[in-house]
C-alpha cells in the first residue's frame, strides 16, 4: 500500500492547491460579476450557463468516461490508446459543435417559450460555443487521468481554466466591459486552456473503426443518459427553478449551489486518481487494496466536507451577504448540503460499478431518482419556490445512493458503507435540515457537527495514523 499511499499524497497536494485556487477563483469571479450586473441580470446570465453546463455534462460525460473506461486498461505502450483518444476528439469536437449550432438558432424559442425570460436570449446564443471546447478539454483531460498522468490533467483541468477567466473578468471589471467581458473570459477558459493542452500534448485527429469495439458506443450512450438523468441534481433543479419562478429567485438559488462545491473538495481531491485506480484494482482482483483506498478516500472526503459545513453554519450568512441581499441562500444552501453530505459519504460507489462495467445499473439507479425529482419537483418549486428544488434534490440523492449502494453488494460483493456509518449519515442530514427550517438553532448544528468531527476523527484513528505514517514515509 505504500506506493498507492505514496499516489495519494501527491495527487491530494497538486489536486488541493488547484482546487482551492479554482475555488477562489470563482467565487472572486462571482462577485465580479455580480458587481458588473444588477441582480436580475446576474440571474438570467446564471440560467443560460447553467443551461449550457447542463448540455455540455450530458454529452460529455459519454465521451469522457468511455475514455476513462477503456483508455484505463490498456497497457501503457498500446498504441491504440493514442488513437482512441483522437478519435473520441473528432467526434466528440463534431457533435458538439452541431448542438452549439442547434442551440443558437432556437435560442429565441428557448428564451420565450421553455424561461419565459425573453431576455435571456442575448446570453444563450453569446455563449453557445462554449460547448464544443469544454468538450475537448474534458477528452484530452480525462485520457491523461486514464493513463494516471494526473498532474497533466489536473492542471489543465482544475487550475489553468479558472485563472484565466478570472484574468478576463478583472480586466472586464475595470474597463466597464459589462456583458462582453463576461461572455469573453467564459468562452477564453476553454478555448485557451484546451488549444495550450493539445500543443503540449498533440492527438492524431483521425477516427480509426479499428480501434473501437462494438459495445463502446452503447458504454458512452449508457453514461450520457446516466448524466442526464443524474441532472436533476447537478443543474436541472437550477433550471426548473430560473423557469418557474423569478430571475431574483434563480440568482439566490444558482448562488447557494455554487457554494456546494466547497462540501464536495475533498472528494474532488482524489476523484482523478481513485476513479482510474479503482479500475484497475477490479481488474487484478485485488479486493484488499481495494477496499482500503475505497475506505480511505470516503472518511477523507466526509471529514472535509464536514469541516467545510461546520465553518458555512457559523459564517454562513455572512458570507452570502458578501455578494449582496443573497440571505434566503443561506436555507437552499443548508437544505442542498444535506443531499451533498450523503453523496460523499457513501464514497465513490457509483465509480464502482462503471468501472466494472455496470453501466446500465447505475443507469438504473439514476433514472429512479430522477423520477423522483422530475415528477414532484415541478409541483413543489410552483407550491415552495426554490425550497421544493431542494427538498426535491435531497430526495433524489437519498434514492439514488441507497440503490447503488445496493448494487455494489449485490453484483460485486463490495459493502460501500456499514449500518453504523450510515445511520451517522441519516441523522446528520436530518439535522441539517431542521436548521434550515429553524427547528434547531444554528448553535446546536455547529455543537453536533463539531463532536461528530471528534468522533470521526477517534473511530478512524487508526485510518489516519497510517495516511500519516505513509506521509512521512513518503518524504523520507
Amino acid at each position: 500500500m505504500s506506493s498507492s499511499f505514496s499516489l495519494y499524497i501527491k495527487t491530494i497536494g497538486l489536486s488541493g492547491v488547484s482546487k482551492i485556487t479554482k475555488l477562489i477563483c470563482v467565487f472572486i469571479g462571482l462577485w465580479l460579476i455580480n458587481a458588473i450586473l444588477e441582480k436580475g441580470e446576474f440571474g438570467l446570465f446564471m440560467i443560460a450557463l447553467t443551461f449550457y453546463f447542463f448540455l455540455s455534462a450530458v454529452i460529455t460525460t459519454g465521451f469522457k468516461n468511455l475514455v476513462l473506461y477503456r483508455v484505463s486498461q490498456m497497457d501503457k505502450d498500446d498504441i491504440n490508446a493514442r488513437a482512441f483518444g483522437g478519435g473520441l476528439l473528432v467526434l466528440g469536437f463534431a457533435a458538439s459543435t452541431i448542438l452549439a449550432i442547434l442551440a443558437i438558432t432556437f435560442s429565441d424559442f428557448i428564451a420565450q417559450h421553455l424561461f419565459n425570460k425573453p431576455d435571456l436570449k442575448f446570453w444563450l446564443m453569446a455563449l453557445a460555443f462554449y460547448m464544443p471546447f469544454d468538450m475537448s478539454l474534458q477528452i484530452m483531460c480525462f485520457w491523461h487521468r486514464a493513463r494516471q498522468d494526473t498532474p497533466i490533467s489536473i492542471v489543465f483541468l482544475d487550475l489553468f481554466p479558472p485563472l484565466i477567466r478570472l484574468g478576463v473578468l478583472v480586466l472586464a471589471f475595470c474597463l466597464s466591459w459589462s456583458k462582453a467581458g463576461i461572455v469573453s473570459a467564459y468562452l477564453a477558459e476553454v478555448v485557451i486552456t484546451s488549444c495550450i493542452l493539445f500543443a503540449y500534448r498533440p492527438m492524431p485527429l483521425s477516427f480509426k473503426r479499428k480501434v473501437f469495439m462494438r459495445e463502446d458506443k452503447n458504454y458512452g450512450l449508457k453514461m450520457s443518459l446516466t448524466q442526464l438523468l443524474h441532472q436533476p441534481s447537478r443543474s436541472l433543479d437550477v433550471l426548473l427553478v430560473g423557469a418557474l419562478t423569478t430571475e431574483i429567485v434563480a440568482a439566490e438559488y444558482v448562488l447557494a449551489s455554487r457554494f456546494l462545491s466547497i462540501l464536495l473538495l475533498g472528494k474532488q481531491f482524489v476523484e482523478p486518481l481513485v476513479t482510474p485506480r479503482i479500475g484497475a484494482l477490479l481488474k487484478l482482483e485485488d479486493n484488499k487494496n481495494l477496499k482500503q483506498e475505497f475506505e480511505m478516500t470516503r472518511v477523507f472526503s466526509l471529514v472535509l466536507s464536514l469541516c467545510a459545513l461546520l465553518f458555512f453554519v457559523i459564517f454562513g450568512k455572512a458570507v452570502f451577504g458578501i455578494f449582496g441581499d443573497f440571505e434566503n441562500s443561506y436555507t437552499y444552501f443548508l437544505i442542498l448540503s444535506a443531499a451533498v453530505i450523503l453523496r460523499v459519504g457513501t464514497g465513490f460507489n457509483a465509480a464502482m460499478l462503471n468501472m466494472s462495467g455496470h453501466a446500465g445499473y447505475t443507469l438504473f439507479t439514476i433514472a429512479m431518482a430522477a423520477l423522483i425529482f422530475i415528477i414532484p419537483g415541478p409541483p413543489m418549486i410552483i407550491a415552495f419556490g426554490a425550497i421544493g428544488a431542494a427538498l426535491a434534490v435531497l430526495l433524489a440523492d437519498m434514492v439514488s445512493n441507497t440503490l447503488v449502494l445496493y448494487f455494489d453488494w449485490k453484483l460485486l460483493k463490495f459493502k460501500c458503507l456499514n449500518m453504523k456509518d450510515g445511520l451517522i449519515l441519516m441523522i446528520t442530514s436530518a439535522l441539517i435540515v431542521c436548521a434550515a427550517f429553524n427547528l434547531i438553532s444554528s448553535t446546536i448544528l455547529a455543537c453536533y457537527l463539531a463532536g461528530l468531527l471528534c468522533f470521526l476523527f477517534w473511530l478512524y484513528f487508526g485510518h489516519l495514523k497510517s495516511i500519516i505514517s505513509q506521509f512521512r514515509t513518503s518524504n523520507k
